[in-house]
């Protein structure tokens, strides 16, 4: 566990010394491809202090000293009763004191008052993106890809089998990201149903990319759905 000077501020003016510190840590712990730009995320932060009867999202800022440690974003979705992990990232000087584990368990346990908020029970669970190993471009890479992906096993997430998932490009000048899909459940007894599976995904694409239906990474992702889908374990 993190230690207690770690506290966690809920990020709402993009243009705060908080969040151009957050905006820093993101851009050093995710490469081009894979993290929106910071007028992206000012636009979504700003967004979500709407209110909305089906959905909560947090910018969260990890604090110590007055100085941000570590960011994660994350939504919870009522009509799909999941959550799903946009970035959760660490100050390269902070790593090794637990503070990735602590935001990760904080925000398992935020999705469950965000339930209670919006009128649910309990969600089902956490669903996060992890980049695939076997698409590294180096060793390097390769190693630093299951290492993510051992991290959130520990967290008690693991890798959902038989999705075709690639995030589409997140501007037109850089490349789509072949991506597995996790998933930490809460209150999922029986696993997904292929049915909760499509629901997830289709949330994913059309409200975090912004594609619709007709897209062909939308296409691509809902038709590899297969109803033997199992939790991958390698």
């Amino acid at each position: 566990m993190a230690p207690t000077p770690f506290q966690i501020h809920e990020l709402t003016d993009p243009s705060s010394a908080l969040a151009w510190q957050a905006f820093r840590i993101l851009q050093a712990s995710f490469p081009p491809e894979e993290i929106e730009t910071e007028e992206q995320i000012a636009r979504r932060m700003l967004a979500d202090q709407i209110p909305d009867g089906n959905h909560r999202s947090h910018t969260w800022a990890a604090v110590r000293d007055g100085r941000v440690t570590g960011v994660a974003i994350f939504s919870y979705y009522r009509d799909i009763r999941t959550g799903f992990l946009g970035y959760l990232a660490v100050d390269p000087h902070t790593r090794s004191q637990g503070l990735g584990s602590w935001l990760f368990q904080r925000s398992i346990e935020q999705l469950a008052l965000d339930a209670v908020d919006l009128g649910d029970e309990k969600p089902m669970g956490m669903c996060l993106e992890v980049e695939r190993p076997e698409a590294a471009q180096t060793d390097e890479e390769k190693q630093l890809r299951h290492r993510r992906i051992r991290f959130y096993r520990r967290l008690g997430a693991e890798i959902i089998e038989g999705v075709d998932f690639i995030g589409p490009p997140l501007k037109p000048d850089l490349p789509p990201v072949p991506y597995y899909l996790m998933f930490r459940p809460i209150d999922c007894p029986q696993g997904l149903s292929r049915d909760d599976l499509a629901a997830i995904v289709d949330a994913i694409l059309q409200r975090g990319y912004d594609i619709t239906p007709e897209n062909p990474y939308y296409i691509a992702a809902i038709r590899s759905i297969a109803s033997d889908r199992s939790l991958r374990n390698g």
